[in-house]
């Protein structure tokens, strides 16, 4: 049975309770690791966190959708989007 999902303000203080510090520095290093990883995503493409998983920047071509009211093709852009593929011992913890 799924639970709710967990949201920064609940990582905020698992960080905070987990490691004894109070929640503004819990939130500053939630903060400070986001803006890393954009740091790296822009400049290297792709960040490796053991443990966790690897977040890699690809390309998305341009495709034709469809309008699912009218049939009309709707024009999509090129995109760069960010995929996470999680290690081993995550996909295993989770199965």
């Amino acid at each position: 049975m799924p639970t709710k999902p967990v949201n920064n303000e609940d990582l905020v203080e698992i960080i905070s309770r987990e490691n004894n510090i109070s929640k503004a520095q819990s939130r500053e290093i939630m903060i400070s690791l986001k803006n890393a990883m954009e740091r790296s995503l822009e400049t290297n493409g792709s960040i490796s966190i053991r443990g966790l998983g690897t977040f890699k920047v690809i390309e998305r071509a341009a495709r034709t959708y469809r309008n699912p009211s009218t049939g009309a093709p709707v024009p999509w852009p090129a995109e760069r989007v960010v995929k996470f593929r999680p290690w081993k011992n995550i996909r295993e913890a989770i199965n």
